[in-house]
């Protein structure tokens, strides 16, 4: 089932292009917490996992290794890291992010492909659905 891509701009809340910084598949995004524009970071084409994290996230540093290594062995399939920072951000608010690492999917379309979640063996599944 695929889910909007976009949530509903809230008063109050801006998001933001952003430049972010790139290295084979993986695309880093620390905006300080405030609110990002995922379409604007998600590639034509492409599969798109966004993972929102935090520097202080045991799972978080736990998850990075396989899907950068997801990222590497299929050229079809992008990483977003955007670092929430704390809770309470403008980011975390923005995208209704209650817990870390909280990982989504969206297939070529810039559709959600599933719920955000934590397990790899998901993450996969989706991707693999993404891919048609």
């Amino acid at each position: 089932m695929a889910l909007a891509t976009r949530p509903a701009a809230q008063p109050g809340h801006k998001t933001q292009a952003v430049d972010p910084v790139t290295a084979g598949g993986i695309v880093k995004v620390s905006q300080g917490g405030e609110a990002v524009d995922l379409t604007s970071l998600m590639p034509a084409g492409k599969i798109t996992v966004v993972d929102f994290y935090a520097d202080w996230c045991g799972p978080c540093r736990s998850i990075a290794p396989p899907l950068e290594e997801l990222a590497k062995g299929n050229a079809d399939v992008v990483v977003v890291k955007v670092d929430i920072v704390k809770w309470g951000t403008p980011v975390t608010k923005h995208y209704g992010i209650n817990s870390v690492p909280n990982i989504r999917v969206f297939d070529r379309d810039q559709k959600q492909v599933g719920q955000p979640t934590s397990n790899f063996s998901k993450i996969k599944s989706y991707v693999e659905k993404a891919g048609g």
